[in-house]
């Protein structure tokens, strides 16, 4: 779940307010009360126009960030998708060339974490790059402690299909979540799965990289428990957000 949030929405304009001498005369009096009032109301217009602005504004880019990140996942997974079928004769096809393919993967697809190869017995043996996934290499996932990983790894073999994680906590570091996808030949045999892991850090940098929307706007993604899973500025205060 993602929410935007516009600065503006914080601050509001009050009306000045003067005394009334006693010298006033009652018409001049009436005049200055009803012309206040008018001046009161009509600036009460004008905040309630804007805050309706802004609202729509903020829902909009909302709406639209939430496509650009489902669109951004859905090209990256059904590239893993594509990678899973046939194109790979074995396993020692899968071992010469599996690090040269995910090279290309991860250099045409911005916001990767790692392109992982990992055996029928659920040891991850190959990852890319290995400079920074190499705590990832010779993990047993069928016995990881985060349960959503192995529930995801089993789902996947079950279904032969792609499966993914909630958000969890990275071997890497920080927030992301993981795909796993049955890596099969041309006769079908399963010689293991793909592993794609995305951070949450990355992702968003990569998909909401015009400085126009990260000046004017605050991001903040939640998992499906209702955690945060990232938060745009990273110094930002919750009570500085005019609306929840």
């Amino acid at each position: 779940m993602l929410f935007a949030h516009h600065p503006a929405q914080s601050s509001r304009r009050t009306p000045a307010v003067r005394r009334v001498g006693p010298a006033l005369r009652h018409l001049p009096l009436l005049i200055f009360i009803v012309g206040a009032a008018a001046t009161i109301a009509l600036w009460s217009v004008i905040d309630g126009s804007e805050d309706r602005r802004i609202q729509q504004e903020t829902r909009v880019t909302a709406q639209q960030i939430r496509r650009r990140l489902e669109s951004w996942i859905d090209t990256r997974t059904a590239a893993v998708d594509y990678l899973c079928s046939r194109q790979f004769t074995d396993s020692t096809d899968v071992w010469l060339n599996f690090r040269s393919t995910a090279l290309h993967f991860v250099q045409l697809y911005r916001g990767v974490q790692a392109l992982n190869f990992i055996d029928n017995r659920g040891i991850i043996r190959i990852v890319y790059p290995e400079s920074t996934n190499a705590e990832a290499l010779g993990q047993d996932l069928r016995s990881d402690p985060r349960p959503e990983v192995t529930e995801a790894l089993k789902r996947a073999e079950a279904s032969g299909s792609l499966s993914r994680t909630p958000v969890i906590d990275l071997f890497q570091g920080g927030k992301g979540f993981a795909t796993y996808e049955p890596l099969r030949n041309g006769t079908g045999e399963q010689l293991g799965f793909a592993n794609c892991v995305f951070r949450i850090n990355d992702l968003m940098d990569s998909c909401l990289s015009e400085p126009e929307l990260r000046d004017r706007f605050r991001f903040e993604v939640l998992d499906s428990f209702g955690h945060r899973a990232y938060l745009h500025p990273l110094d930002d205060k919750e009570e500085q957000w005019p609306w929840p």
